[in-house]
């Protein structure tokens, strides 16, 4: 009876140990931050954000909306993994504000010093930052959506504005844009149609056009999903 008892003890102190590790690599850095205090963090670098382009509120510059929410940021090396952050599109820049949602003024984090960030749900790399991978016509942050030994898809999220003449005054109305580029034998190469991923698997090209075949609808309607699960296709092929 005392073998089984403290068997239990040792498995239930393993568990205990192994989720406690794995809450500790959630936590240290919000730890870290309540000690050290924001307004001291290494992150809250850059210069204050100001949008003078007033809108009809039907369109926006950001991501998707104006609501700041807790992203991971990759800066200076140091991981942050609580801070409310947003994506402006329109400058490509990332919002960061340092206490918490309900600041009045944002931060653009100064971008060449930030390798990385999360939000919601989706990660974004500063392709300027890897020295490895850098190119002069691939700039700023691009969504990260597929990664292998083979190659890279990468998408960029872009907005662009008009200005417009509504309610006897200037507005501006903005719309999204995005590119599709795939990072493959040390080149970044622009893939937004069957043609230019054939051209770069020419030996897969029938393979390829059966998959646009059965997928077409899927193309029109979720680009960036298409074209990944078409990536992880190609990859298994090869």
């Amino acid at each position: 009876m005392q073998k089984k008892t403290l068997f239990s003890l040792l498995l239930l102190l393993c568990f205990k140990t192994i989720f406690c590790q794995e809450k500790t690599k959630n936590s240290l850095s919000n730890w870290y931050d309540s000690e050290i205090g924001n307004h001291n963090l290494a992150v809250n670098n850059g210069r204050l954000f100001n949008d003078v382009y007033p809108t009809n509120k039907k369109t926006n510059r950001y991501f998707e909306d104006e609501k700041f929410l807790i992203g991971e940021v990759l800066f200076d090396n140091q991981y942050y993994n609580s801070i409310c952050i947003n994506y402006d599109l329109f400058e490509d820049a990332l919002l960061i504000k340092p206490y918490s949602e309900k600041d009045r003024n944002a931060l653009i984090l100064i971008k060449k010093r930030n390798e990385s960030f999360i939000f919601k749900g989706k990660k974004f790399v500063n392709l300027n930052y890897n020295d490895a991978i850098k190119n002069d016509n691939v700039n700023g942050y691009y969504e990260e959506v597929l990664t292998n030994n083979s190659f890279q898809f990468y998408v960029k999220h872009k907005k662009s504005k008009r200005e417009i003449f509504a309610e006897n005054k200037v507005i501006y109305e903005y719309e999204l844009r995005k590119e599709y580029y795939l990072f493959y034998k040390s080149n970044f190469h622009k893939v937004d149609s069957k043609n230019s991923i054939t051209k770069l698997f020419p030996e897969l090209k029938t393979q390829i056009n059966n998959f646009f075949l059965q997928n077409n609808k899927s193309f029109e309607a979720d680009r960036a999903s298409f074209m990944k699960n078409l990536f992880n296709y190609i990859n298994g092929l090869q």
